[in-house]
């Protein structure tokens, strides 16, 4: 008796089956390969012409501070760490793509000089940054039951802007971040063990794109959480939108009007506190915000990650209960968000209930009852 064919094993048809499900998250997915691509097709050329130690160094100290931006902000932000590299990507590709259509054909026309390097300049870059903040914003306001936090919009400011600076560091064949050029050279300049990203030059040390960026982040997702106040709003968004201008506008002009300018900063000082002191007041803002009014639902803590890897060996199923568990985590924290918000739109969490079934299966619930 010939013994049956076995049956064809589900984990070859996770994958189609999560295209068939979910096409827009496979068509990000697939674009967010091209963009990886795309970005290794413009680096790796820059080996072969000797400038791979300064794009090296502008990699190393933006992706220091992003990784540990991700790791402080864990419990609290909604997004994931290829959002925050597709971030990264859009400031790379699309936020230098608009400045450059903007400013040069002013430069072109006019020339370097104050009115347009130190002025149109910033003013076009730091509005071209704010861009791929303002569509994430905008598609958080599209999402039932969710919304955002105020850290994260700054580690993703953070990323905008790091994007940009690395392209513009390949185009003019330097790194801002390390002044020697060498590849850790980031590390050894004034606070380079938390921000390697600052530049210390004429005699100041400045927070320069990926910093600025990130005040911008913040000033729009507070316009985004209290948008209903609009004068409020309003001013969350303009004044760090200002703030930033100005500071790059300082570092950028040579003109009589530099000593007003630099007064108006601090000598930079202000933006440098902004972000520094910022950061964390952002991130126990929404620690309180994601305690205020928490879904209906388990919290995403240690005991709910001891039952999800407690896989008894199955290596597969851990790799999938560990993806599953970020997403409900992050899931949890939007709903959160929503309910603290007084625009809460609702409790319809059936998307977040699936990612904690495939976590807790009901005969993993079963097992772990009590025996009457």
């Amino acid at each position: 008796m010939s013994s049956p064919t076995p049956a064809p094993s589900k984990r070859r048809h996770v994958l189609w089956h999560w295209v068939k499900s979910q096409p827009i998250e496979a068509l990000a997915f697939l674009g967010f390969l091209v963009a990886c691509i795309s970005f290794l097709t413009i680096v790796i050329p820059e080996w072969s012409q000797g400038a791979g130690g300064l794009v090296m160094a502008n990699l190393l100290a933006h992706g220091y501070v992003l990784i540990w931006m991700l790791v402080a902000t864990v419990v609290v932000r909604t997004v994931g760490i290829r959002q925050t590299v597709a971030m990264f990507f859009s400031g790379f590709f699309l936020a230098t793509t608009v400045s450059w259509l903007f400013t040069r054909p002013l430069l072109n026309l006019f020339g370097g000089n104050d009115l347009t390097v130190a002025v149109w300049v910033p003013l076009v870059e730091e509005l071209a940054k704010a861009i791929p903040l303002v569509l994430f914003l905008w598609l958080y306001s599209r999402r039932s039951g969710q919304s955002h936090g105020v850290s994260e919009l700054m580690m993703l400011g953070f990323a905008v802007g790091g994007g940009f600076a690395v392209y513009e560091d390949l185009l003019w064949n330097r790194s801002m971040a390390s002044s020697d050029g060498a590849v850790f050279g980031a590390f050894t300049e004034p606070w380079g063990a938390v921000f390697p990203t600052f530049y210390a030059g004429f005699g100041d040390l400045l927070i320069v794109h990926a910093g600025w960026t990130a005040i911008a982040g913040l000033g729009l997702a507070l316009a985004s959480i209290y948008r209903r106040r609009r004068i409020l709003a309003l001013c969350c968004a303009v004044a760090p939108l200002v703030l930033v201008t100005l500071d790059h506008s300082a570092l950028n002009m040579r003109g009589g009007f530099a000593p007003v300018v630099n007064v108006l900063t601090l000598n930079n000082v202000l933006p440098l506190v902004v972000l520094v002191v910022g950061f964390p007041l952002a991130i126990l803002y929404d620690v309180l915000r994601r305690r205020h009014r928490p879904p209906a639902l388990p919290v995403p803590g240690r005991e709910l990650y001891r039952v999800g890897l407690g896989n008894r060996g199955d290596v597969w199923r851990a790799v999938i209960n560990v993806l599953a568990l970020g997403h409900y985590r992050r899931g949890w924290t939007a709903a959160a968000y929503d309910r603290a918000s007084v625009l809460g739109r609702g409790d319809d969490y059936a998307r977040l209930a699936a990612w904690y079934r495939v976590v807790v299966p009901p005969s993993r619930v079963a097992e772990s009852a009590p025996e009457k």
